[in-house]
Order: structure tokens, then sequence, then C-alpha cells
């Protein structure tokens, strides 16, 4: 089976954590009843965090292929999270990729 996986950084000002504990929680419960997902999960990671900066989160997510990742970006609840993401600036909330995609077997 080929697989794509990603580990995604995402920081969060603490201003926005409950609505973003909103957004993305949202997207995550959803993403994982998609037809392809294999895993979507996330952790809050508090020893990265520093008093007064970002809260820090880290995203593992893996579909069964890229055809199935591209079906999960065109997904309404991924749509609504990313819009409201994007509507937030990278002063609030900042998304980066940390791994290239998985290696295929």
């Amino acid at each position: 089976m080929v697989r794509e996986g990603r580990l995604i950084r995402v920081e969060v000002a603490l201003t926005h954590l409950d609505a973003f504990m909103e957004y993305f929680g949202h997207n995550l419960r959803h993403s994982r009843q998609e037809p392809g997902c294999i895993l979507f999960r996330a952790a809050r990671s508090p020893s990265e965090e520093k008093e007064g900066g970002p809260a820090i989160f880290h995203v593992w997510e893996e579909f069964v292929d890229e055809a199935a990742v591209r079906s999960h970006h065109a997904s309404a609840h991924f749509q609504h999270w990313s819009k409201w993401r994007e509507a937030q600036g990278d002063a609030v909330v900042r998304v980066g990729l940390v791994t290239q995609p998985w290696p295929k077997d």
C-alpha cells in the first residue's frame, strides 16, 4: 500500500486558542472519518512553548495515497478550518510542514 504521511507543526496565539480548538477539532473529527484516512492525530507540545508565546501543536496525518490527501483538502470540514485559519493570518495561526511525504514502500 502506498501511503502519504505528514507531520505538521501549528503555532496558535493564546488569544485564539479556544477558537482554534473548535475549528481544528471539527476538522480533526471529520478527517478521521474519511475513507482514505489511515491516521489523523494532534498533540500539544508544552515543552516547546515559551511563556507568553504561542501554543504549539504537532499534527500527524496519514492517508492511503495522494488522491486521498487531495480529497481531504477539498472536503467541507478542511475548507471550513482552512478559511478560518487564513482569516487569522500568520501572526495568529502559523502552519508549517515538518516532514516530507511518507517514503514510498
